[in-house]
């Protein structure tokens, strides 16, 4: 009888603490402690180039389990040039494929400008960054892809932001770059 009544309370609390732990583990989210959702920035060196360009990514959950991202990211210095334009936000998707594990795609237009039309660049290039992104911690996102860019006359068949099928790029190149996580910081004293 009275060990009946130990486990009679000892039980619910036992329960209790592992729905607890769980939903701590998880952020409430279901996808554990690590996710990609956040704002992230990275650098990235260009061979012949002295400037680094410094780019700025949002992640944002499309499922509450976390196994989707939407993301969007700029350029805090793109091309100085008039006549050069990134065309649009570069966006993309992540898909988990494993424990911190994603493959990912992001795409963007560059165009050159004027045109006929005031204020529009005229459509040139298409570029789509595919690979693999990895967390190494909570504070680091690793992606290792291959940047390839297409012509804008290689998106005539429906002319829809992406390249024909069958379409070979004009350029193949690699694009590793490692992101680090955006955090809450005090702010720094006034003189």
């Amino acid at each position: 009888m009275r060990t009946k009544i130990i486990l009679s309370r000892i039980a619910p609390a036992a329960v209790l603490a592992l729905v607890l732990g769980a939903l701590a583990f998880s952020n409430g989210h279901g996808h554990g402690r690590r996710s990609i959702a956040g704002a992230w920035v990275n650098t990235f060196d260009f061979p012949g180039d002295p400037n680094t360009l410094v780019q700025s990514e949002v992640i944002l959950p499309l499922d509450p389990a976390g196994a989707t991202y939407a993301a969007t990211f700029g350029f805090a210095n793109p091309v100085q040039n008039a006549a050069d334009h990134t065309i649009g936000r570069p966006t993309g998707t992540y898909v988990r494929v494993g424990p911190n594990r994603y493959k990912f795609t992001l795409t963007w237009a560059r165009g050159l400008g004027p045109t006929e039309f005031p204020g529009r660049a005229a459509y040139v290039t298409l570029h789509v960054l595919s690979g693999t992104a990895y967390l190494t911690d909570q504070g680091t996102l690793v992606n290792d892809g291959v940047l390839a860019i297409f012509a804008a006359g290689q998106d005539v068949a429906p002319r829809d932001g992406f390249p024909d099928e069958g379409e070979v790029p004009v350029a193949v190149v690699p694009w590793t770059f490692e992101s680090k996580r955006v955090e809450v910081q005090e702010p720094y004293p006034l003189p």
